[in-house]
């Protein structure tokens, strides 16, 4: 399981910026909540296809889709162009966000279903 992964989540319930970057001035604190979110949310729809599939539905997995006129887009081509273990995990072609090319089949299925199982966005409750 990347490590990684495991932080972000840890980081969306502590708000500890240093648990994901040891210098907490190389990621915008504000911007990084809504990164955080964007790919844990991603990582939870990839999962959500893989269990579709196995209904049966016709589904593929994507990339996420980014749009660089948003800032939170261009922070996060950033931080995975120049932290190495968003580099590690992560690439970005053209306009998408995806898995590196050395993760394995089975690391991604075992991270999106990492996600799915642990990672609750929350919620207000009436």
């Amino acid at each position: 399981m990347e490590q990684l992964i495991k932080d972000i989540i840890c980081f969306m319930s502590t708000r500890d910026i240093t648990i994901i970057a040891k210098d907490a001035n190389s990621c915008e604190y504000d911007r990084f909540i809504t990164i955080a979110m964007e790919i844990l949310g991603w990582l939870k729809l990839e999962h959500k296809r893989t269990l579709w599939k196995q209904e049966k539905k016709y589904i593929r997995q994507k990339p996420l889709k980014l749009n660089f006129n948003y800032t939170w887009c261009n922070q996060i081509k950033d931080i995975v162009e120049k932290n190495d273990r968003f580099k590690q995990l992560f690439t970005i072609d053209g306009t998408s966000l995806d898995f590196s090319k050395t993760v394995t089949e089975e690391e991604k299925a075992e991270i999106r279903k990492y996600v799915y199982d642990n990672y609750k966005p929350f919620s207000i409750e009436r």
